[in-house]
């Protein structure tokens, strides 16, 4: 059954993060605050999934003994897992960031998951969650120490793409110039840390569930490289090496770095139309 899985320090640790992480958000709801950004509730979300999708298995897979060949189990398996899959799609939306990051990493790992996990994060390639230009202009006044509306002429609300840790919008520089303009997520820098270690929770909660639900291997990866990510002007300085490596492919177009404008989680470069890599075809 699923509660010999479960070690019982981690299911009473699920619940008290819960309890005291739902006592945490009703405080800060009252006080009006920003608490999606808050760690305590970040957490509470991911606690109370875990423990929501350990109840799902243990009621309906392991509350009874199942002849496992049989078509009923097989249906009744994947109604879980499905179940489990839109929980944890929930999470991930609900605290982007990290989480969606892993989230679009679990949709492409075909055969090495149940296909309900596998089918249902795949939303998150191309309907990641948007912030506000509002939200965005709060990154950019705090790194740019100046007001956006007097840098751009005109900055597009509505975004080119959307990403785990970021999004682009088309602008243009007083001087008439097309730019595109990538901006950190706001809430992504304070909480990686600790997204990730509580998504490693998740994922070695789910793992004694589901001896076949493998994924350290996974956050070992994001660990190993979100440092070097989340710092634009890192990427700046990889694109014009690019750029010069491949100044003599007529056919290649590496954007130009406004680097006046650039900083670890503003990137202003030059705008070039074109399509998706996975768009055959457009290539």
């Amino acid at each position: 059954m699923l509660s010999r899985r479960l070690p019982r320090v981690v299911k009473y640790g699920l619940y008290g993060s819960v309890a005291i992480g739902g006592t945490v958000t009703a405080a800060v709801k009252l006080n009006d605050g920003d608490y999606d950004s808050l760690a305590v509730v970040r957490l509470s979300r991911t606690a109370f999934t875990a423990v929501e999708i350990g109840r799902t298995y243990k009621s309906m897979l392991y509350s009874k003994e199942w002849d496992r060949s049989s078509q009923e189990y097989l249906e009744v398996k994947s109604q879980a897992h499905q179940i489990g899959a839109e929980k944890l799609l929930e999470l991930c939306k609900a605290n982007k960031g990290v989480y969606i990051k892993v989230g679009q990493h679990v949709g492409a790992l075909d055969y090495l998951l149940p296909n309900e996990y596998v089918k249902t994060m795949r939303i998150l390639h191309k309907d990641a969650p948007q912030n506000s230009v509002e939200e965005l202009y709060k990154v950019m006044k705090e790194d740019l120490k100046r007001d956006p509306k007097d840098l751009f002429a005109e900055f597009e609300p509505e975004p080119l793409g959307t990403a785990s840790l970021a999004q682009v919008h088309k602008a243009k520089l007083k001087d008439g110039t097309d730019v595109a303009v990538k901006v950190q997520h706001y809430f992504v820098r304070d909480n990686v840390k600790m997204d990730l270690k509580w998504m490693e929770f998740i994922i070695t909660t789910m793992s004694k569930v589901f001896p076949d639900f493998e994924l350290q291997w996974l956050i070992d990866e994001t660990k190993k490289n979100i440092a070097k990510e989340l710092d634009f002007l890192q990427e700046g300085r990889n694109a014009e090496r690019v750029a010069d490596l491949f100044k003599n492919y007529k056919w290649l177009k590496v954007p130009k770095i406004f680097w006046e404008y650039s900083t670890e989680r503003v990137l202003v470069m030059e705008y070039v139309s074109g399509g998706q890599v996975n768009d055959l075809k457009y290539i």
